[in-house]
């Protein structure tokens, strides 16, 4: 089983699907993929594009949510160590240890793949789709 935390900052790239998420998508409804999300962004994604896929994603057991306070509590401590202003998602990597993201923020980038946040495995990015070997793909 696989995961990805999917930045809303990429929430249009679902709705209509581009060509940087369609790997994300058949990973999720042919393989074994799942995304990560609770607190701040699960919040985000449902309303931005990504929302209607969010739900239906939920339907199909192919999201887990993170418990909403475990997530706020540590983004809350990380926020004077992290660059960005995604906390939240340094927090849901670490509680899930979900080390894929989606994500075209510059500053995200540099703190999911800063060590003294992320690291045992190290976090790695997907941002186009000439990434998709990152992503475990079914057989």
């Amino acid at each position: 089983m696989g995961f990805i935390i999917i930045d809303a900052n990429c929430g249009s790239d679902f709705n209509p699907v581009s060509e940087d998420a369609e790997p994300i998508i058949n990973w999720l409804i042919c393989g074994n993929g799942k995304v990560i999300a609770g607190g701040q962004l699960k919040t985000e994604l449902l309303r931005c594009s990504f929302g209607r896929l969010y739900r239906e994603l939920i339907l199909a057991g192919r999201i887990l949510e993170i418990h909403e306070g475990e997530v706020n509590q540590l983004a809350r401590a990380l926020e004077k160590n992290t660059i960005s202003n995604d906390s939240h998602i340094i927090a849901l990597a670490m509680l899930s240890n979900c080390r894929l993201l989606f994500s075209r923020d510059k500053t995200l980038q540099k703190d999911f793949k800063n060590k003294d946040l992320i690291n045992n495995p190290r976090g790695k990015i997907y941002s186009k789709r000439q990434h998709k070997s990152l992503l475990r793909w079914c057989p």
